[in-house]
């Protein structure tokens, strides 16, 4: 992690059933690993490990995983505050799940469910969780974290809503260049896939955000509704072409031909 300790989830036996866990070490402390293997034997009496400092302090785990959860991968990002320090990894079999563990607290909160079998979790360049599944015929998820607790997938300005003025920053920021921004900078521009590109992908995302969050058919109805600012635009145009209009008839009842009458 960024503070240069290891971390590691273990797969425990199941015979006796014993929950998977998630470690974190300083290298040395003893985390009650199994004690043997065909090759060396019991390896924590080496005379050189012990010598060396190691195992001479037992570490508990950060967190239990639950029983045949086969807790696989593992990784951190720091694009939101919120889990800033958190541990991510997946689980194989109990709760086909993306997990976060509070290194502080061990507090195991779900953040995607309904996974088949996934294998593993890393980060992207930027910062966003890549999520390999094996089942159903093997794909990659990528899960961005917006920042701030409860933030909502299409809301760009944050305001706690999907609604219009989110709408108008990603139509007028249509393919800006986002690059060398930071991952909060791009989201605020429209970015919300987290790929430092404002384009055709966002786009759908935020269409189905709207739709989800005011209804289906909620985003064609908003399309078809001109701007406040483009209809008072409309409306003075009208006005004005009105006035136009009558200053003309008012100029030509004032023109009176020779020898005739005032037109009416």
């Amino acid at each position: 992690d960024g503070d240069g300790q290891l971390w590691a989830t273990m797969n425990q036996n199941e015979n006796p059933l014993k929950p998977d866990e998630l470690h974190r070490s300083d290298f040395q402390d003893d985390h009650g690993f199994p004690k043997r293997n065909e090759v060396s034997g019991n390896w924590k009496q080496s005379l050189a490990a012990n010598n060396a400092g190691f195992f001479q302090n037992t570490e508990p785990p950060v967190a239990l995983l639950g029983n045949h959860a086969s807790a696989n991968g593992l990784d951190f990002t720091e694009i939101n505050d919120a889990f800033a320090g958190h541990a991510f990894l997946v689980r194989f079999s109990l709760g086909d799940d993306l997990l976060a563990v509070n290194a502080d607290t061990g507090d195991v909160q779900p953040i995607v469910t309904g996974l088949i079998n996934p294998i593993d979790v890393l980060t992207d360049p930027q910062g966003n969780l890549l999520i390999a599944q094996h089942g159903a015929g093997g794909r990659i998820f990528r899960l961005t974290l917006f920042e701030g607790p409860g933030a909502l997938l299409g809301d760009v300005d944050r305001s706690g809503e999907i609604d219009a003025t989110d709408w108008m920053i990603l139509r007028d920021n249509f393919n800006a260049d986002l690059t060398g921004l930071t991952p909060t900078q791009a989201l605020a521009l429209g970015d919300l896939n987290g790929d430092f590109h404002n384009d055709e992908l966002d786009f759908g995302i935020f269409k189905s955000a709207f739709d989800q969050a005011n209804g289906d058919g909620a985003f064609a109805a908003l399309l078809r509704v001109p701007e406040p600012s483009a209809a008072a635009l409309l409306s003075a145009t009208g006005v004005a072409l009105c006035g136009l209009r009558r200053r003309r008839i008012m100029r030509q009842c004032a023109t009176v031909p020779a020898g005739g009458k005032a037109l009416r």
